[in-house]
């Protein structure tokens, strides 16, 4: 199992599963994509876990800069 141990990967990768879950709801808006479930639960579950990736991220990286 690959251990990730740069927090900035995780504000990243994060970062990017934010985007993607707007992107998804900004194509449903569109009407680019029609709107069913699957891809509203794809949207939302990635927004959220970008943000919690995000979060963790932030959290480890200020962590490690206190020095504690």
């Amino acid at each position: 199992m690959v251990k990730i141990n740069n927090p900035l990967l995780f504000i990243l990768l994060g970062g990017i599963l934010i985007f993607v879950g707007f992107g998804a709801v900004f194509g449903m808006v569109l009407r680019l994509w029609q709107a069913g479930f699957a891809l509203s639960f794809l949207a939302y579950a990635s927004s959220l876990v970008g943000t919690l990736l995000s979060l963790l991220g932030i959290l480890e990286f200020h962590q490690r800069d206190d020095g504690y």
